[in-house]
């Protein structure tokens, strides 16, 4: 009898004992481990910045919310935590922390977060993100410090690893060049242009890889080779059309005008007539000049002063207003708006206040591209934050605030790079009517030396019967120094650089 109730007692004891409740951090991270991320943040958050938990917990918390968030691609909204539990005292969690920024900033292209979070990080502590990763972004800030000799070290670090790291083997070649030697850029590009040899055209990493490497050939003078890569750039390329200006350029110092002005021609056709690029007119005119082809320089001298001389006084007055980075920042959303109803085969009446072929070259900008790249990509984070967390407006305030903040500092900092791009330009096309002064001087010589040479030709030399458009076979052309285009009709892509120069030197 006393075992039975010494044994009723024990099972009593035992129905009556219950495990601890978990932490809502253990919840969550249960939620975590079974990859309902949305949950675990919910979880996370509450204890991070709604409940009354210790300072530890609240630092774990904020750092697994910044994990949890980065899960699901909500890095802008993940970086606000993160930076708060890297700031803490616990140098654990401020190590895992630094790593997830690394990751957020990367992925959103943020470089101002992503250098801030290198310098903090040890790569020894590295544990998440690769340690390639860490060294070529670590070379990428030196070379935008203007410091390619610590690039080219921290490079070193990744070729050690990784040999065939195609950004390493890039980023080499673009500080060879910083560092004024082109000849070394050149054996570096070429094992990235080789490896991409069976690649397909449109393939964007064999395009920038040709560039770099025709741009180190144009560097070291070697002309030729400069020619033959640029050729290579497909016309539906990003790239094409700056391959074309420089490809102009490599011709014109190997000294072949006549195939130069066959190449800039196409940058001067009606299908680019909505970029901004005076410095194609001005070869042009060189070029004509070479060749004392007066007729054609004389037009090229009225459209500089039709489309640009406006610009520039456009430009004066614009900036003379000193407009605020917003106003400016206005300006670059009509822009943007124009080139998508472009993209989409419309093409209304532009209605902002600045030049559009301006301002879409402004665009192009290497750090303005990617800031309005950045800038896209936390605007179509803020749609992804309202469809996953629908029906949690607190979590839904918390995340709107820090876009929001973002959007208008980004918004802010972009205005402030076309302000000061702007005020470039004003200065360049100040200094291209000058140059354009001195060529009309040079032409107005050349038609007074021309004229006299026809006053001395004897009165009885033969006329010539044949007139322009009159005689349109190719040969006639040649003979007589015209401008020969095959193409008649509509400008499309597959009809740039079709154009033909074949006139001769008329100064002989």
């Amino acid at each position: 009898m006393k075992k039975l109730i010494l044994l009723s007692t024990i099972l009593f004891a035992q129905l009556s004992y219950s495990a601890p409740a978990a932490s809502p951090v253990d919840q969550g991270l249960n939620f975590y481990k079974q990859k309902n991320y949305r949950q675990a943040a919910l979880l996370f958050y509450k204890v991070a910045y709604s409940s009354p938990a210790s300072d530890k917990s609240k630092l774990a918390a904020k750092y697994y919310l910044g994990l949890t968030l980065n899960k699901m691609k909500l890095h802008q909204v993940a970086s606000f935590p993160l930076v708060s539990a890297a700031q803490g005292n616990n140098l654990s969690v401020s190590t895992k922390s630094f790593e997830q920024i690394v990751k957020a900033s990367d992925a959103l292209d943020d470089k101002s977060l992503l250098y801030y979070s290198l310098k903090k990080t040890k790569v020894e502590d590295l544990a998440e993100i690769g340690k390639e990763l860490f060294y070529n972004r670590l070379a990428d800030m030196y070379l935008d410090d203007n410091n390619p000799d610590r690039a080219m070290a921290e490079l070193a670090k990744v070729l050690a690893l990784n040999p065939e790291n195609e950004e390493a083997l890039y980023l080499k070649g673009l500080s060879f060049i910083k560092k004024n030697d082109p000849s070394s850029a050149i054996v570096n590009y070429e094992k990235l242009y080789k490896r991409y040899q069976d690649k397909p055209a449109t393939s964007v990493k064999k395009a920038e890889a040709t560039m770099a490497l025709a741009r180190s050939h144009y560097n070291s003078k070697h002309w030729a080779d400069a020619i033959s890569l640029y050729r290579e750039i497909p016309k539906d390329n990003d790239l094409y059309r700056q391959a074309q200006a420089e490809l102009t350029w490599s011709l014109f110092r190997a000294a072949q005008f006549r195939s130069a002005l066959s190449v800039v021609q196409s940058l001067n056709t009606p299908y680019y007539e909505n970029f901004y690029n005076p410095e194609a007119l001005v070869l042009r005119s060189l070029i004509l000049l070479f060749i004392c082809q007066v007729e054609d320089l004389e037009k090229s001298i009225q459209l500089f002063q039709k489309n640009y001389l406006s610009t520039l006084n456009v430009l004066n007055v614009w900036n003379g207003s000193n407009y605020s980075a917003i106003e400016h920042f206005k300006e670059v959303e009509q822009t943007l708006s124009q080139l998508k109803k472009i993209q989409d085969g419309n093409l209304p009446v532009f209605k902002g206040r600045l030049p559009f072929f301006v301002l879409r070259s402004i665009l192009e900008e290497p750090d303005i591209k990617l800031k309005v790249s950045y800038l896209n990509k936390i605007k179509l984070e803020k749609r992804s934050l309202y469809v996953q967390f629908q029906g949690n407006p607190n979590f839904l305030k918390f995340g709107t605030k820090i876009i929001d903040a973002r959007i208008k500092n980004i918004s802010t900092e972009i205005g402030e790079m076309i302000k000061s791009q702007l005020q470039e330009k004003e200065v360049e096309l100040s200094e291209f009517a000058s140059q354009f002064e001195f060529i009309n001087y040079e032409m107005l010589n050349l038609k007074k030396e021309q004229a006299k040479k026809k006053a001395i030709a004897s009165s009885d030399a033969p006329v010539e019967t044949n007139q322009v458009n009159k005689n349109d076979k190719r040969e006639f052309y040649i003979q007589n120094g015209y401008q020969y285009y095959p193409f008649q009709g509509e400008f499309w892509r597959d009809e740039i650089g079709n154009y033909q120069y074949v006139g001769v030197n008329r100064c002989e």
